[in-house]
């Protein structure tokens, strides 16, 4: 009788460790396992549409001088930093930013009436 509650005790602590090693393991899944997953809900009609948008932007820019094309390029096409691409073209930044606003000017004249959808 005296040693009933350690007994008692005992057991309570085996039960719940039993239970815990028996029950399935739940799975912990991190958000990043996601991120490069997505639904493929884009239907072949916007698919041609955004095919043929690229099309035009990429005819706009072999219209544009070599400079305007590859200043475009490495921006946006590249990812290129500001500060990489002043490395990569040896101009200022001052210079850079100027060249993508020109740049991006004449691409918008050489598309002229172009309207994405």
């Amino acid at each position: 009788p005296e040693r009933f509650p350690g007994w008692l005790r005992q057991i309570a602590v085996r039960m719940s460790i039993n239970r815990i090693v028996r029950r399935p393991r739940e799975t912990a899944v991190e958000a990043e396992t996601f991120d490069g997953v997505r639904a493929d809900t884009v239907s072949p009609v916007d698919r041609v549409l955004k095919t043929e948008e690229a099309s035009q932007v990429w005819d706009g820019l072999r219209a544009l001088k070599e400079l305007d094309r590859d200043t475009l390029v490495a921006f946006y096409i590249e990812g290129q930093s500001l500060q990489q691409m002043a490395e990569g073209f040896r101009s200022p930044i001052g210079t850079i930013k100027r060249r993508l606003h020109t740049a991006r000017n004449r691409l918008r004249e050489a598309m002229g009436d172009f309207q994405p959808v």
